[in-house]
């Protein structure tokens, strides 16, 4: 831990979030591991993001594209504006839990640190991926998934699949939390679709994957 947290580039990721992140710090640890010493042997090193929230996690990622793929981008899915309808039998969250994402704020923090390569797409996930400008034609050599509940992930998982290149990463910030029983079916659910192993439990289920 200590390792990661006093790398400079780690520290200078950090630093991007400003302070937009409530992401355990384990967690935006083995981010950092996984791009920065896993994405070389990846032929793509594009990220999309399916749950976003205020942004921390996007802008730290943003941050270390800059600096080590700067011509890779990296699309963040969110509603900014809080949960939508939920399944009352599937998730614990309820509609309006996390409305206080602060758009315009994540959109200044965007433009002062001049992450151009950053896209937030806001909507339901459903309805703007791939469909954002430039996304449909993309390979993915991350997908990080955050959003809480089952019908989002569940779209989202099997949405970007096709996309993923190879030995890409599935990665998911939620699925082992009590309270995100809805995220944890749906990598259940992979897991049983795809016969897939997970390659770590923790701090995330990451997956490799990719056609």
């Amino acid at each position: 831990d200590q390792q990661v947290a006093t790398h400079p580039l780690y520290r200078e990721a950090l630093a991007a979030t400003q302070q937009r992140s409530i992401m355990h710090p384990h967690r935006l640890m083995n981010l950092f591991l996984i791009i920065v010493c896993y994405f070389d042997l990846l032929d793509d090193h594009h990220i999309v993001e399916f749950g976003s929230y205020r942004g921390g996690s996007a802008l730290f990622m943003a941050h270390l594209l800059k600096r080590l793929y700067p011509g890779a981008q990296i699309y963040a899915h969110d509603t900014f504006a809080g949960m939508p309808t939920v399944d009352v039998t599937a998730d614990l969250h309820t509609k309006g839990d996390f409305a206080e994402a602060d758009l315009p704020g994540l959109l200044r923090a965007k433009e002062t640190q001049r992450l151009d390569h950053l896209h937030l797409v806001q909507g339901l996930v459903q309805d703007t991926f791939p469909h954002a400008p430039g996304q449909s034609d993309m390979r993915f050599g991350l997908a990080h998934f955050d959003m809480d509940i089952y019908e989002p992930t569940v779209f989202a998982q099997s949405a970007v699949w096709p996309q993923m290149t190879r030995g890409g990463f599935y990665i998911y910030d939620d699925a082992t939390v009590s309270s995100c029983i809805g995220a944890t079916q749906a990598v259940e659910e992979l897991i049983i679709e795809r016969r897939m192993h997970s390659e770590q439990v923790y701090p995330h289920f990451v997956f490799r994957v990719g056609l």
